[in-house]
């Protein structure tokens, strides 16, 4: 045990924010131009600005969630991997889920989100 070092880096927490109506398809209006990027972060170790994190996390939820992955939006963090990675990379997705049906949410039309963190 005398070779464990202690921690070193601060580890960040979900913290539960309650939910949020989340309009149905129909009446969403909710634009790209009505909503800021989530905010940049300070270096490849640490997290963003908390009080622009706030901003964000008090807007309404954009891209309305789809059936399927979202593979029209690209990754808003792509320029930041691309450089500490060294390389390109050929459209890498907005969220983790695989393209196609056979990832998608079951009985979206049945179950579509209603809320949202």
């Amino acid at each position: 045990m005398g070779s464990v070092e202690p921690f070193t880096q601060k580890l960040l927490r979900f913290e539960e924010y309650g939910t949020e109506p989340l309009a149905s398809p129909e009446d969403y209006n909710v634009t790209a131009s009505d909503v800021m990027s989530f905010p940049p972060l300070r270096d490849h170790q640490s997290g963003p600005d908390w009080d622009l994190l706030d901003l964000f996390l008090d807007q309404d939820v954009f891209p309305y969630p789809t059936e399927e992955a979202n593979t029209t939006d690209v990754n808003p963090w792509k320029m930041d991997i691309e450089n500490f990675l060294g390389r390109d990379l050929y459209s890498p997705p907005a969220e983790g889920r695989p393209p196609g049906p056979l990832w998608a949410h079951q009985r979206y039309d049945e179950f579509y989100p209603k809320v949202f963190i």
